[in-house]
């Protein structure tokens, strides 16, 4: 599908306008120290890229991974953003005292927004809000019969580990039951293959995910 024209224009467009905002991103924080009289290294500069590139959903794909990166597309759904959501908290160790401070504030401001969002929700009585980390319904925003996940993912990979730490779940009824650890597993990685492949799994199983 990549070969078709507007296909790959499309991609052009996109990839573009991100690196664009990356490097604006870059270029500001860059400019900020400076302000501020910080000393900056080669290393600051790699890792500054480095978190800007996870924090947007650019992962990097470890060893022989990223010469098979075609190869995964097809298997997976974004492997790099899949990536970039397990190496972003990685930046709060990085060896860049400037990098792992704008990392940890980064993430605070954005739980403060999010978490300021789904207070004003429910304080409102716009909606309601999940905080049982076991349940599939974990930190969304939930009105009526619509699911609002603003974390960008994050609640998935934290449900994940808490179902398989606690072999536990929750039902969208409220019902807690035990779960299968392997079974959380699998669907965990279910829910991250890709469109095509997951059309022939469901077909293979003859039920969809749902």
């Amino acid at each position: 599908f990549s070969k078709l024209p507007f296909i790959s224009g499309s991609n052009r467009a996109y990839i573009t306008g991100l690196n664009a905002m990356r490097t604006r991103i870059w270029e500001k924080t860059l400019a900020m120290w400076e302000k501020k009289g910080a000393t900056v290294t080669n290393i600051d500069l790699d890792e500054l890229a480095k978190m800007i590139n996870w924090a947007t959903g650019r992962g990097d794909l470890p060893g022989d991974f990223q010469k098979h990166a075609s190869l995964l597309n097809a298997i997976f759904f974004a492997p790099k953003l899949i990536a970039s959501r397990i190496e972003f908290p990685a930046m709060f160790f990085s060896p860049s005292k400037l990098v792992r401070k704008e990392a940890i504030e980064t993430a605070l401001k954005d739980f403060g927004v999010g978490g300021s969002i789904l207070t004003a929700a429910v304080l409102s009585k716009q909606g309601t809000v999940d905080l049982d980390p076991r349940s599939a319904d974990f930190g969304k925003l939930k009105s009526g019969n619509t699911r609002l996940d603003i974390w960008t993912g994050y609640a998935q990979y934290m449900r994940f580990l808490a179902q398989v730490a606690l072999a536990q779940k929750v039902t969208g009824s409220g019902r807690t039951m035990s779960a299968n650890r392997l079974d959380v597993i699998q669907r965990f990685l279910q829910s991250k293959i890709s469109p095509a492949l997951g059309f022939l799994y469901d077909w293979a199983k003859g039920e969809t995910y749902m």
